[in-house]
């Protein structure tokens, strides 16, 4: 039973330690990250920030002229 323990540990190192043929050579781009969707939902609100302050500023000089 221990040869058999002994066999599987070894098995199992040596197929974690082989070298993954399949791994795409795509190198990921400096956008490509986890928080990608994040990053693009503030980029937009920021945007309709901008929007809106544009928005209350020709508002205000509507306003007082």
């Amino acid at each position: 039973m221990r040869a058999f323990y002994l066999l599987l540990v070894l098995t199992v190192g040596l197929v974690g330690c082989t070298e993954d043929k399949d791994v795409s050579t795509k190198a990921p781009s400096r956008d490509d990250h986890v928080w990608k969707e994040q990053v693009q939902a503030l980029k937009k609100a920021k945007a309709v920030e901008k929007t809106l302050q544009d928005a209350a500023a020709r508002q205000h000089n509507a306003i007082s002229e």
